[in-house]
């Protein structure tokens, strides 16, 4: 048993009730779709971000909303929501590619992955398969920006040689001995635009 219900306290008095979820959250896609902007969103201050900056990725930006909003049942027009991500993606990237590959959390992968699964236009498997095949043996070997992720986008698209491919370069690199794969992470983008090594601070922005 994953959850005790003694050792939670009630939130609320309110017994369940399906419609008052269901107003809930129509409320919440009605604000996310009054708020999107060319495929973006203001950034949260609760995720630490300026109102101005607008990211594109599915972790962070605006191919996460879109795939959430989608399966919502919203009436946001998808379509020209996740061209203009993707072109976001391409020109003005959330991470610094040069280090970090296109991810299925924080790179290209992920609008691609959106745009195929919604059956849009913009949708390239061809750069899809590239991207993918490109990320098999980043270093850091976890979900964020490494071949896991990838590997996901991989298999929800249809690309079964490519996931498959690149599952077993993964699989290769687990470390028997401690049970675990030793990932290395390169450099980190700070607000001021400047990039430093994790974990070391932004002399800059203080990041």
């Amino acid at each position: 048993m994953l959850w005790r219900p003694e050792e939670h306290e009630r939130l609320t008095d309110r017994a369940w009730d399906p419609a008052v979820a269901h107003d809930a959250i129509a409320a919440i896609v009605a604000d996310a779709e009054a708020a999107e902007r060319d495929g973006g969103w203001p950034g949260h201050p609760l995720d630490d971000l300026r109102e101005d900056e607008v990211f594109c990725s599915l972790y962070l930006g605006g191919a996460g909303v879109i795939w959430a909003l989608s399966r919502l049942g919203s009436s946001i027009d998808s379509e020209a929501a996740v061209a203009s991500a993707l072109d976001r993606c391409r020109t003005a990237p959330d991470v610094d590619e040069a280090r970090h590959p296109p991810s299925l959390f924080m790179g290209e992968t992920g609008v691609l992955a959106v745009a195929d699964r919604l059956g849009l236009p913009c949708a390239d498997v061809g750069r899809l398969r590239e991207l993918v095949r490109a990320n098999r043996e980043c270093p850091t070997w976890e979900l964020l920006y490494g071949s896991p992720g990838t590997i996901l986008a991989a298999r929800a698209c249809g690309l079964e040689d490519e996931w498959r491919e690149s599952a077993e370069i993964l699989y290769a690199r687990w470390n028997e001995s401690s049970d675990m794969w030793t990932g290395k992470f390169g450099l980190s983008r700070h607000r001021c635009g400047q990039c430093h090594p994790i974990p070391r601070a932004c002399s800059s922005c203080g990041r």
